[in-house]
């Protein structure tokens, strides 16, 4: 892995500046790769596709838009939102009318990863409603969705409907 200068982001709302990590080149090697989905690669840190402003604290996708440039610093810390982050930043966007399924379907990801892969705090009530709005923006998407789709019938305890899914899967795909 190789280290890039940090890109300069402008925060659509403020036009303030932020810089976060860029990498130059990264390797695969170590990765692990969860059936919901989640993905650890040591050797490929990567940022979060949502941004927070740190001057009026609003959420922002990165898009080629809000690219600036490159700072001549550099950095291997990745910039990433934290579990309460990704559920200010869904309320956000929904407040702003600016969820689309794209979006959503990247915040709804982090959030429910969040949940299988950190000690947070999160009501029975807001997972088993988290997923199945997740159920229902993964619906015909691709076979990657089929597996995560599996796994929340899986949690939400539809034992048969998982292994239905999971039956359709071709293998010989992976």
């Amino acid at each position: 892995m190789i280290p890039g200068n940090e890109l300069i982001l402008k925060c659509p709302y403020c036009q303030a500046r932020k810089t976060i990590m860029s990498l130059i080149s990264a390797n695969s090697s170590g990765v692990i790769k969860w059936s919901d989905g989640y993905t650890v690669m040591p050797m490929y840190p990567q940022n979060s596709e949502i941004q927070q402003c740190s001057r009026c604290k609003k959420y922002f996708l990165i898009n080629e838009q809000n690219k600036v440039g490159y700072a001549s610093s550099m950095s291997l810390e990745p910039s990433l939102l934290t579990f309460s982050q990704w559920q200010e930043a869904l309320e956000q966007f929904q407040k702003e009318r600016q969820l689309n399924r794209e979006t959503e379907l990247i915040i709804r990801l982090h959030i429910w990863w969040h949940h299988n892969h950190t000690k947070v705090q999160y009501t029975r009530s807001d997972f088993e409603q988290n997923c199945n709005r997740l159920l229902a923006l993964m619906d015909k998407v691709g076979e990657e969705y089929l597996i995560m789709s599996a796994e929340i019938y899986r949690e939400l305890g539809y034992y048969n409907k998982s292994l239905d899914l999971l039956r359709t899967v071709d293998v010989n795909s992976w």
